[in-house]
C-alpha cells in the first residue's frame, strides 16, 4: 500500500536535517570563496556577487524557517515539555545571533561604495561567527529534536511530524 498524498514521505526530523545540510553546503561554498580572497585567487570585490547571493539565500531560507519554529515548533514544544524551555531559548538566541550577523554581512556586501578589499578581515571575522554560530545551531536543534522525539507518544510524534512538515 503507498502513503497517501499528504502523508510526509520522510521522517519530519530527519528532513530537517536536511535543510541544515543544504544550508551547511551553501555556507562551505562561501567560506571557499573568502579563503580564495584571502588567498588572492580572487579579488574582494569579486566576492561582493556571491556575498549577496549566500546573504539572500540565507534570508530566504532561514528568517523564515527561524519564524515559523518561534510561532509554531516552540511553543508546542514548551507546552508538552515544559522542561525544554530553557533548550529552546536558547535556540531562539541562536536565531538573533544568526539573524544579526547575516545583517551585518548583507550591510557591508550590500553597499558598492563600501570597498570589500579594505573590509575583507571584517568580512572573514563576521562570516567565521555566522558559520559558528550556524553550525552550533543546527546541532542544538536536531539533539533536542532527537530526545523530544524519543519521549513523545506516537500521536505526539505523529502532531510533530505534521508541525515540522509546515517548516
Amino acid at each position: 500500500m503507498s502513503p497517501s498524498p499528504t502523508a510526509p514521505q520522510t521522517d519530519s526530523v530527519e528532513q530537517l536535517e536536511h535543510d541544515h545540510r543544504h544550508l551547511s553546503r551553501l555556507v562551505d561554498g562561501m567560506r571557499e570563496s573568502l579563503r580564495e580572497a584571502i588567498r588572492g585567487e580572487r579579488s574582494a570585490e569579486d566576492l561582493r556577487a556571491d556575498l549577496n547571493e549566500f546573504v539572500a539565500l540565507v534570508q530566504e531560507e532561514l528568517f523564515e524557517h527561524f519564524g515559523k519554529e518561534e510561532e509554531g515548533l516552540f511553543p508546542w514544544l514548551i507546552e508538552r515539555l515544559p522542561d525544554t524551555r530553557d533548550r529552546v531559548a536558547s535556540l531562539e538566541r541562536g536565531h538573533d545571533r544568526i539573524c544579526g550577523v547575516a545583517s551585518r554581512l548583507q550591510y557591508i556586501a550590500g553597499d558598492s561604495a563600501v570597498d570589500l578589499g579594505a573590509q575583507l578581515d571584517t568580512l572573514v571575522t563576521l562570516f567565521a561567527r555566522f558559520d559558528a554560530y550556524f553550525t552550533k545551531h543546527a546541532r542544538d536543534e536536531w539533539e533536542l529534536l532527537m530526545e523530544v522525539k524519543q519521549r513523545l507518544e506516537p500521536d505526539q510524534r505523529k502532531e510533530l511530524g505534521r508541525l515540522l512538515d509546515e517548516i
